[in-house]
């Protein structure tokens, strides 16, 4: 169950609108779809995700990978590699205060991911917020 505040508001869902998404095309990603989804706890589709169900999501709809439901990449030994560079569909782990959270490399420094109670959006994982955060680069070997 969400312990959120309700979120799905015209204004809330509007504001994402207006971020960049010209870095989503250099992943396989078309526009607006995926910028935009609301977080919801476990979710894995466009009605509404988690942070891993926004990388299965990705992985079955763009790479036509099925990813199990597990918490994070972590638990998937043997299907990940670690790298120290990020290409687009490499998953990028980070331990926050509420726990490991993970989003989607883009193209550059650009991810895309969606935070308990948000919704998904681009942002760079190599600025304040997220680089000291940063635990690994996970390339999957589909």
């Amino acid at each position: 169950m969400n312990a959120c505040k309700p979120i799905d508001t015209p204004t809330n869902r509007n504001k994402f609108n207006g971020l960049r998404t010209e870095p989503l095309t250099t992943a396989g990603l078309t526009g607006d779809r995926w910028v935009g989804i609301p977080w919801v706890a476990d979710g894995h589709s466009f009605a509404g995700c988690s942070c891993w169900g926004l990388v299965r999501l990705y992985y079955r709809e763009v790479l036509d990978v099925s990813l199990p439901d597990v918490h994070h990449v972590d638990q998937m030994a043997g299907r990940w590699f670690s790298v120290k560079t990020a290409i687009p569909g490499d998953v990028l782990l980070f331990h926050t205060a509420d726990g490991p959270h993970v989003g989607l490399a883009i193209g550059g420094p650009d991810m895309l991911h969606v935070d308990k109670c948000e919704y998904s959006r681009i942002e760079r994982f190599t600025g304040l917020k997220w680089a000291r955060r940063l635990r690994k680069i996970y390339r999957h070997k589909a």
